[in-house]
C-alpha cells in the first residue's frame, strides 16, 4: 500500500482538479466582515491508481468528500456500498468514519491522501451502475492478487480461469506471443511463482473467450468470486495472538476469520484454557494501534448491521464516542449534529441502498433521453456468459447464528480485541466467536 501512496503523490501534477467544489460563486463578493470560506484538498486515489482532486469546507463531514467522488466516477445512487481509508500514524489502513468531520479524524496538514475501496461487497447481480461495477471489480482483483480471499486448499482451475477472465477484461482476446506474460500480473502473491500448470489452465481457457465482450468477462469475475471464494467481501486486519505470533483477523458479511499472515485461512490445534470456575477464558488478539482496534471494532459492527439488519438498530446509529469538555463546547459551534462525534457510519442495509438505487434508475429511465439512459442507467439483467459449467444461481445469503453476532464488553483493553469461542475448537477457523472489544474506544460510553 505505501507503494501506491507513493505512486500516487507522484501523480497528482497530472489529477483532474475538483473546479466546481471550490466555494466560489462568479461574480459573487463576500462581505468584508465575513472571512473567506477555507477549503481542504484531497487527493483520491482509486483501485486503478489514478488519483483526484477534491475539495471540501474545512468543518465538512468525510461524507461530502465520498459523494464528491463518486459523483465524478458517475456513481449516482450506491455510493454507500463504498468507504474511505488513510494511512495511520504507523502506517496502518484506516476506515474514516463518514459521519463526523473529516479534518479531526486526520493526522498532520492538507492535502490528505486518501483511498476510494469497496466496504460493503453485495452480489454482483444487484450493482446498477456500470462504474459500480468497474469498482467492484478492481477492488476484487485486487484482493485476489493479495490472495486474501483464496483459502490454501483452493482449486487450482478456478484460480487459472479467473485469471484468464481478469486478462481479457483488461488486455483483451488472446495473443500466444504477448497474453502469457500478462497471467503472472493476476497471479496471488502469496503463493510464490506461478506453476506451469496454472498458465496452461489460464491460456486454454482465454482462447475460449474470444467472442466474449470485456462487460461480460467482467461481470463473471465478480461471479466466481462471490460464489467461489470463501473470504470474499472480508476485510483483514493484523494482530498479535497472545502467544505472540503473527495472524489475521478477517471481518467478513456473515463470519469471522482467523487467518495466517497472508490472508489464507489457518487451522490451529489448541489448549482449551479454563479459569477456576471450570468456564473457557477468553483468547486477546492484540492490534497495531488503538486507532487500528476502533477501526476492527467499527467494521464488525457496520458490515453485520448492513448485511444482516432489515433495518439499522437505533443504538448502531445514535451511538456517540466519549469526547473531552473542550471539544464538546467547541463542536457546539460547529455543524457536526450539534457537537456529536458518531462511533458508527452506517447509515442503511443492504437491501435499502438496493431499493432506493432500483427506484431511482427507473425514474430516471422514464424522464430521460436514449443517450443519458444508456449512459447513467443499466438494466438490473446481467449479461449472459456462454462457458458457465456450475450452476449461476444466485447464492442465497443467510442470517447470522445468534452466536456469531458481536457482543460488545465496556471493559478497557487498550488496543487488545478479545474473542471467545463455544464449542470444539480442534480448528480455530471453523469455531462461532462472539466478539468481545473494547476499550476500543469512547466507542461505548
Amino acid at each position: 500500500m505505501t507503494s501506491i501512496n507513493r505512486e500516487a503523490n507522484n501523480n497528482l501534477s497530472k489529477c483532474p482538479s475538483d473546479h466546481s467544489d471550490t466555494g466560489r460563486t462568479s461574480g459573487a463578493t463576500l462581505p468584508a466582515s465575513s472571512a473567506p470560506i477555507q477549503q481542504i484538498t484531497c487527493h483520491i486515489t482509486t483501485a486503478d491508481n489514478h488519483v483526484y482532486q477534491i475539495m471540501v469546507d474545512q468543518k465538512s463531514e468525510a461524507s461530502q468528500v465520498l459523494q464528491k467522488i463518486c459523483k465524478k466516477l458517475g456513481i449516482m445512487d450506491e455510493s454507500e456500498y463504498f468507504g474511505l481509508q488513510f494511512f495511520g500514524k504507523q502506517n496502518e489502513l484506516i476506515w474514516l468514519n463518514l459521519r463526523n468531520q473529516l479534518a479531526r479524524q486526520m493526522s498532520g496538514s492538507p492535502p490528505y491522501s486518501l483511498f476510494l475501496k469497496v466496504k460493503y461487497f453485495v452480489q454482483p447481480q444487484r450493482l446498477i451502475q456500470d462504474e459500480t461495477k468497474r469498482q467492484f471489480f478492481l477492488n476484487i482483483v485486487e484482493h485476489f492478487q493479495k490472495g486474501e480471499w483464496i483459502c490454501l486448499d483452493a482449486n487450482l482451475q478456478l484460480i487459472g480461469e479467473m485469471i484468464a477472465l481478469m486478462t481479457h477484461t483488461n488486455y483483451g482476446s488472446f495473443n500466444k506471443t504477448t497474453t502469457p506474460c500478462k497471467y503472472g500480473c493476476f497471479w496471488p502473491e502469496s503463493r510464490g511463482e506461478i506453476p506451469h500448470e496454472a498458465l496452461r489452465i489460464a491460456a486454454n481457457f482465454h482462447q475460449k473467450l474470444n467472442q466474449q465482450t470485456n462487460k461480460n468477462t467482467q461481470y463473471e469475475v465478480m461471479r466466481r468470486a462471490h460464489s467461489s471464494l470463501n473470504l470474499y467481501g472480508s476485510h483483514f486486519f493484523e494482530c498479535i495472538h497472545m502467544y505472540g505470533y503473527p495472524m489475521k483477523i478477517g471481518v467478513g458479511p456473515e463470519k469471522l476469520f482467523i487467518c495466517n499472515p497472508d490472508g489464507t485461512l489457518t487451522s490451529l490445534v489448541t489448549l482449551r484454557v479454563l479459569d477456576d470456575a471450570g468456564q473457557a477464558k477468553e483468547r486477546q488478539y492484540e492490534l497495531k494501534t488503538k486507532s487500528l482496534a476502533q477501526s476492527m471494532y467499527r467494521c464488525i459492527t457496520e458490515i453485520h448491521a448492513f448485511f444482516q439488519s432489515e433495518n439499522i438498530p437505533a443504538q448502531v446509529l445514535e451511538q456517540t464516542t466519549n469526547r473531552n469538555v473542550l471539544d464538546s463546547i467547541t463542536s457546539l459551534f460547529e455543524h457536526n449534529h450539534g457537537g456529536k462525534e458518531y462511533a458508527f457510519d452506517v447509515m442503511k442495509t443492504a437491501q435499502e441502498v438496493y431499493d432506493q438505487a432500483l427506484r431511482n434508475a427507473y425514474h430516471w429511465s422514464q424522464a430521460s433521453t436514449a443517450h443519458n439512459r444508456e449512459h447513467f442507467f443499466t438494466n438490473v439483467q446481467q449479461p449472459t456468459f456462454n462457458l458457465l459449467e456450475e450452476d449461476s444461481s444466485p447464492v442465497k445469503t443467510t442470517g447470522i447464528p445468534g452466536s456469531l453476532s458481536p457482543k460488545l464488553s465496556n471493559r478497557d483493553r487498550g488496543n487488545s480485541v478479545t474473542l471467545s469461542s463455544e464449542g470444539s475448537e480442534s480448528s480455530i477457523s471453523d469455531v462461532s466467536y462472539s466478539l468481545f472489544a473494547n476499550h476500543m474506544m469512547p466507542l461505548i460510553a
